[in-house]
């Protein structure tokens, strides 16, 4: 295996472009999207304790079915972001499911950056990010 080639393993990282893009280990969790297109469920509740990857996960969902013009801090909106599933299983379940790639309106909120100390500083950082979204 060329050197250059081989991944890496990343820490810290909750940003599944960025993970991929920098060449990270990733353990495959795409077919995590086909589930949730199989289902028939309105409502889907992800539960896991911290540190189990819920935020790269969701990340991962949101990459795959966000339109590419919703990327409003980006500085080339209509980026396709395909190119960070061709590899992974989810691109190899079918037609049916790429097509699903880059077609929705995607709201995507984390409350990991609101661990403060006093719940002003909580519900400032909710507020922010609420208003970034």
């Amino acid at each position: 295996m060329d050197i250059n080639k081989q991944k890496k393993l990343l820490l810290g990282y909750d940003d599944f472009r960025a993970f991929i893009e920098n060449g990270g280990y990733f353990v495959d969790k795409s077919l995590l999207l086909k589930e949730l297109m199989d289902i028939p469920h309105q409502v889907t509740l992800i539960t896991r304790p911290g540190r189990f990857g819920k935020t790269l996960n969701l990340s991962m969902l949101r990459y795959f079915w966000e339109l590419p013009a919703c990327r409003v801090n980006e500085t080339n909106l209509n980026r396709d972001m395909s190119h960070l599933f061709r590899d992974l299983a989810i691109w190899g379940a079918g037609e049916s499911y790429r097509e699903q790639q880059g077609k929705y309106p995607v709201i995507f909120f984390s409350f990991r950056g609101a661990k403060q100390e006093k719940w002003e500083d909580t519900e400032w950082s909710i507020k922010n990010e609420l208003a970034r979204e």
